[in-house]
């Protein structure tokens, strides 16, 4: 028989909240209420109660003088490294667990404690809780446009905030991006050495900052090559992955006749390749033969996909995650550094999905 017991509730409670604690759990330092906590966690407000009691005796909470729970300020000095916060939108993106994994592997390196903070649109308050939480260091990943008040927040921390993606240099903010923009124009030269005198572009996706600068990148390589091209984008028409808004766009594009006419193009992402190529498949088109396909990151996706597909090859994350977090550490983050952590160069992952232009 088992020497081993079931620990009870109460007991489970006390563990999982005795974590929380230790991990710096709560943006603001105090708990939610008991009778919230038991409605978070499934179980009745006695059993609560009872877990809090215990880590009120063991010094791991306070009560204020309004009653609330705070974890003991004994416990915050006994952190054992950096507590960096990861801010992030609910809107679902391929690459980010591999950001999130990398950054975690930095952060542990320092001993310190990754949080990942999400908020679900522009106004949502925890954008602001996550720049008034009690952290070390916050790095964001914020796509939209900036209010007049949100961007006086940012410049106040700005000592302590490093942007992931988009570029908030101009506020003394660090960014970091493993695959900038200009690198489109790798692909507009790939595209060129294979002889297609057109380079399309295709975007379908509400236009962020990011997704700006890839389309004029694009169009000075276009103009610098002297080569004809057309920008095609469309937002999406209904909640769905960037792949079936790139469907939905060239089927479209299929139904007015224009997709025939096109020899190669270059997509704003890697995703909206794969739904490309699905419409091409669909209408007949040969991808790699009749039409040649280029991706923007998303190297695994590239990969995977049937035909795989030409991309713009990020560079590696971690050292840049490195450089972000060493200037969130550093004293004198202010001037010594540069604002802009970016690869310096990258190359095509060369797929399936390019060929010598057909003749049309």
């Amino acid at each position: 028989m088992s020497s081993f017991s079931t620990p009870t509730k109460h007991e489970s409670i006390t563990e999982l909240l005795a974590e929380r604690i230790s991990q710096g759990a709560y943006l603001h330092g105090q708990l939610p209420g008991e009778r919230a906590l038991a409605i978070e966690l499934g179980v009745s407000y006695l059993t609560v109660r009872k877990a809090t009691k215990q880590l009120l005796k063991d010094g791991l909470l306070a009560r204020t003088p309004k009653g609330r729970l705070m974890p003991c300020a004994s416990q915050e000095s006994q952190k054992r490294g950096p507590q960096i916060g990861l801010l992030v939108d609910t809107i679902p993106e391929v690459s980010m667990s591999a950001w999130l994994n990398d950054l975690d592997a930095v952060v542990k390196a320092k001993n310190g404690t990754l949080r990942l903070i999400s908020y679900s649109h522009e106004t949502d308050p925890r954008v602001f809780e996550a720049l008034d939480a009690e952290l070390d260091g916050l790095v964001i990943v914020y796509r939209y446009e900036l209010s007049p008040l949100l961007r006086d927040r940012l410049i106040q921390n700005r000592h302590r905030v490093v942007s992931l993606w988009f570029d908030m240099t101009a506020m003394g903010i660090p960014s970091i991006e493993t695959a900038p923009a200009h690198f489109v124009s790798k692909a507009v030269d790939h595209l060129k050495s294979l002889g297609h005198k057109r380079v399309d572009f295709l975007c379908a996706s509400d236009r962020d900052t990011v997704l700006c600068n890839r389309i004029h990148y694009w169009q000075q390589a276009v103009n610098h090559y002297q080569l004809q091209g057309e920008l095609f984008e469309q937002l999406p028409k209904r909640p769905q992955s960037s792949a079936l808004s790139a469907y939905d766009l060239a089927m479209d594009l299929h139904a007015n006749g224009k997709l025939a006419q096109m020899t190669s193009v270059v997509c704003a992402t890697s995703s909206m390749a794969v739904g490309f190529q699905r419409a091409c498949h669909e209408v007949g088109l040969i991808v790699g033969r009749d039409i040649s396909v280029v991706g923007y990151g998303e190297l695994d996706v590239a990969q995977m996909s049937v035909p795989s597909i030409t991309t713009v090859r990020p560079g590696p994350r971690t050292p840049l995650l490195e450089q972000g977090l060493d200037w969130i550490l550093s004293p004198d983050n202010d001037d010594q550094k540069p604002l802009y952590i970016n690869s310096v160069d990258v190359d095509l992952f060369i797929g399936e999905s390019t060929a010598p232009a057909p003749n049309k």
